[in-house]
């Protein structure tokens, strides 16, 4: 079996802000005290460690489905298809839309759902799937006819995160999904997407 990406897409907001507009605020260490540092110090030593030279921001008005739409968007154009011959759209998040200048999330109707209306999709292939604990995504089985590829980018920072907390989702939640692909298919493909980068391998 081969598979192949016919199209890619992205969106890139328009709003650039360099490392410079740190230099007026307030940096504390994880205990809540001020770091007394100059900012400028501070701010050369996060960018050789993280490589952030500059951000992007989008506009207010934009939300995660917003951005994911444009993407989207570019991606269909790219590959030079017919959005109704689409079967899945996979949307991977954190958080759903979160409104500017608030902290309340929005993730119901989903995103996928949402991403589809903004393309105009009335396909009633392409349709989601929701599950609270992705180490139950067997429970997803009677759900899935068939599938000979699987998508996966979910993933989190290990900023901030216990190693057990960590290992849960970056190993036992994808070696979950992908044991369910494989018991679905054992001759799927898997894309694994991390920050840095993809690994493919069968399902075997």
């Amino acid at each position: 079996m081969n598979i192949k990406i016919t199209g890619s897409g992205s969106y890139i907001p328009e709003i650039v802000q360099d490392n410079s507009k740190f230099l007026d605020r307030e940096f504390f260490d994880n205990e809540g005290n001020k770091i007394e540092t100059k900012n400028d110090e501070i701010i050369e030593k996060f960018q050789k460690i993280t490589g952030i030279k500059e951000r992007r921001y989008a506009k207010d008005e934009f939300n995660t489905s917003d951005i994911a739409y444009l993407a989207a968007k570019n991606a269909i154009e790219d590959a030079k298809i017919d959005p109704e011959t689409i079967d899945y759209i996979i949307l991977a998040h954190n958080f759903g839309n979160a409104s500017n200048n608030t902290t309340q999330i929005d993730i119901f109707p989903s995103l996928s759902v949402r991403v589809k209306n903004l393309l105009k999709i009335k396909n009633p292939k392409v349709s989601e799937l929701i599950i609270s604990d992705f180490l139950k995504v067997k429970e997803l089985k009677k759900n899935i006819k068939n599938c000979n590829a699987c998508f996966h980018c979910m993933g989190i920072t290990s900023f901030g995160q216990s190693s057990e907390y960590y290992y849960k989702v970056t190993f036992e939640m994808t070696k979950a999904i992908a044991d369910l692909v494989h018991s679905i298919n054992p001759n799927s493909i898997m894309n694994y997407v991390s920050r840095c980068s993809c690994s493919r391998f069968r399902c075997r």
